[in-house]
């Protein structure tokens, strides 16, 4: 497909697609608003939110798939493949995956590819153990560490594992290919110099307005739905808003997604709604009107900022946070290295507010609400991850 992002690229030269200035201008009064506002003005429904009704999620899997990964499993496969069978690179190569991905990305590569995985330790072993054994890293053919936020705890006995994975594969002569998240790498790189040990550091390329128009705007297509921009009507799939500037509806997504595909898609799935029939005035009206010319048309809402619980804002932060660095924390590691006053009241209000879900044993950001989780982290003064 001619829109579709291709390569790996060195993570410092991962380019986020921006918002046009006046979007960027109204983005930031918002948030100076809401400061001087309080948190309950910047916890209101969107505007007309009561017009609209949710989008049943069989219909929505159709057009935003929730483990859609986009473009990334061809980019690591072209980027990954020719190292993997044996051509001129570095020994020791970091792939960092963006935040919230809907899968082991990583690790599905090493399985397409036929290459070797290395097992995290137990969990319950990150703290406890007293002077932990280096991993053997001996074998033939790449080896595969799919995920280093398995391998430590963000806590002064929680690194060990991770150090002694680190030094193992700065000496090995085997092929070493080490998967992390975004927000663990920077972590990681910050804390320990991991960086040192790779020869090369790549992340998927972002997807811009084009590709994501390619997938998601081609996946609505050929799914038969129409789609209208709930703030002017407008046909949200018209090719002529296809212009990258600020009336393209898939350049604002590109730009709040940071260019991260399931971002991009679940703050989709967030936007779209069906509109009531039984509303009032001139919803009601569109509502009734979409039965009849559109076949009950999808309806695009703005997009609106969610907001950490406020009463306990900052709490809220440092839990966030500490998840997004280890992509994914349980309860029980939480109360133990996440330095707040109710660990788990603060879990049920971030799980109430949809901020994070649980995923198996642990809880991650969610990926709709990962754009508003960065900024409200930023805000907080905490280091943050890339993409």
């Amino acid at each position: 497909m001619p829109d579709e992002p291709t390569e790996l690229v060195p993570l410092d030269d991962y380019a986020p697609p921006q918002l046009a200035a006046d979007d960027r201008l109204r983005q930031v009064w918002g948030r100076w608003r809401d400061a001087l506002n309080g948190a309950e003005a910047a916890d209101e429904a969107r505007p007309g939110e009561g017009a609209f009704d949710a989008v049943p999620a069989e219909r929505l899997d159709r057009i935003a798939p929730r483990s859609g990964l986009g473009y990334v499993p061809a980019m690591l496969d072209r980027g990954l493949g020719p190292w993997v069978r044996g051509e001129p690179g570095p020994r020791v190569r970091v792939v960092v995956v963006p935040p919230c991905a809907p899968g082991p990305v990583v690790a599905d590569c090493a399985r397409r590819h036929g290459m070797e995985i290395l097992e995290p330790p137990a969990a319950a072993a990150l703290i406890s153990d007293p002077e932990p054994d280096p991993p053997d890293l001996n074998g033939t053919g790449p080896l595969v560490v799919p995920d280093l936020g398995r391998w430590f705890l963000r806590h002064r006995l929680g690194l060990r594992h991770l150090r002694g994975l680190l030094d193992a594969a700065a000496v090995t002569d085997r092929r070493v290919l080490l998967g992390a998240g975004g927000w663990t790498w920077a972590y990681l790189d910050r804390v320990l110099g991991a960086g040192l040990v790779a020869g090369d550091v790549s992340t998927p390329s972002a997807h811009d307005a084009r590709a994501l128009r390619d997938w998601l705007v081609g996946a609505a297509a050929a799914a038969d739905e129409r789609i209208r921009d709930a703030t002017d009507e407008r046909d949200v799939l018209d090719p002529d808003r296809a212009n990258g500037g600020r009336d393209d509806p898939m350049a604002k997504l590109a730009a709040r997604a940071r260019g991260i595909p399931w971002v991009a898609a679940a703050v989709w799935r967030d936007a779209l709604r069906t509109a009531r029939p039984d509303a009032d005035g001139d919803a009601g009206d569109r509502a009734r009107g979409d039965r009849v010319q559109d076949g009950e048309a999808l309806w695009l809402v703005p997009w609106q900022a969610q907001v950490l619980p406020p009463t306990d804002r900052e709490g809220a932060a440092l839990l966030l946070h500490a998840i997004l660095i280890h992509d994914g924390l349980s309860p029980d590691a939480i109360e133990r290295i996440v330095p707040v006053r109710a660990p788990l009241p603060l879990i049920a209000a971030c799980l109430e507010r949809d901020l994070i879900v649980r995923d198996g044993e642990h809880l991650r950001v969610r990926a709709g609400a990962y754009p508003s989780v960065r900024q409200a982290l930023a805000d907080a003064g905490l280091s943050l991850g890339e993409p």
